[in-house]
Order: structure tokens, then sequence, then C-alpha cells
């Protein structure tokens, strides 16, 4: 399942949930945490201010 992760461009996520819905299947993921920098102050931080859902 890792390479067919890889094709649709999903390479190091964590998949938490899997669901068909009618015709196509939702894929509920997680992105991995990395260093990006605070937008008020500029320095590096992992903190994450807010999750969203995409669709």
């Amino acid at each position: 399942m890792n390479n067919n992760l890889n094709i649709l461009g999903l390479k190091d996520v964590t998949i938490e949930k899997i669901e068909e819905v009618g015709k196509r299947i939702a894929l509920y993921v997680i992105l991995p945490t990395k260093h990006h920098p605070c937008p008020t102050r500029g320095m590096k931080t992992e903190k994450i201010h807010d999750y969203r859902n995409k669709k």
C-alpha cells in the first residue's frame, strides 16, 4: 500500500481512516510536522496554530 501512496503523492503521511462515500473513497491522512518560520517573529517552530480538514 505504501507504493500506491507514493503514486498519489502522499509520501510520508499517516493514514488515520479510509471510508467509502458513495462511489468515492475518502482518505483521512495526517501530514508530518516540520519546521517552518513563525509568521509573527520569523523564528523556526514546529507549533501548529490550526488544523483544517480539506476535501
